[in-house]
């Protein structure tokens, strides 16, 4: 498997730097083909909250599914939790489904799913771009050889 990192830098110095230079035309970006959404693109820490939310949750629950499903490369601190869900259930990306003495429990809505599944469309549209050159092949032959 590729490692998160390579993939990032792949597409940061590929794709993104050369889009804001201007040599990347319209027509040759998958996204442009797809509708806009505002919510999109994610944060990391985002798209971990959402996908955690499928099945309702309390604050701590969703840290710890968080954590456990990023393969603990995300940490979410409660400042940030709470502060996202703030957010998400203002744009009616999640709702409070219930109270057990003092937590809420959280699920994602209908409007969530879609915004997540547009998240991975994105995701899928990344990789497959990043698979079709061999260049990350040689990236990460390079990277093993260092180890």
């Amino acid at each position: 498997m590729i490692p998160y990192y390579i993939v990032i830098r792949y597409i940061v110095s590929r794709y993104i730097v050369r889009r804001y230079k201007g040599q990347v035309e319209k027509k040759d970006n998958p996204m442009s083909k797809q509708p806009q959404n505002k919510h999109l693109p994610l944060t990391e820490a985002t798209y971990y909250i959402l996908l955690a939310l499928v099945t309702p949750k309390h604050g701590y629950a969703v840290m710890q599914e968080a954590e456990q499903i990023s393969a603990g490369t995300v940490r979410l601190a409660p400042g940030t939790l709470y502060g996202a869900f703030t957010t998400l259930e203002e744009n009616k990306l999640i709702t409070m489904v219930g109270k057990e003495e003092r937590r809420k429990i959280y699920q994602i809505t209908e409007r969530g799913i879609q915004v997540l599944l547009g998240q991975v469309d994105r995701l899928r549209i990344m990789l497959k771009r990043a698979e079709e050159r061999g260049e990350l092949i040689l990236a990460e032959s390079v990277q093993e050889g260092k180890k």
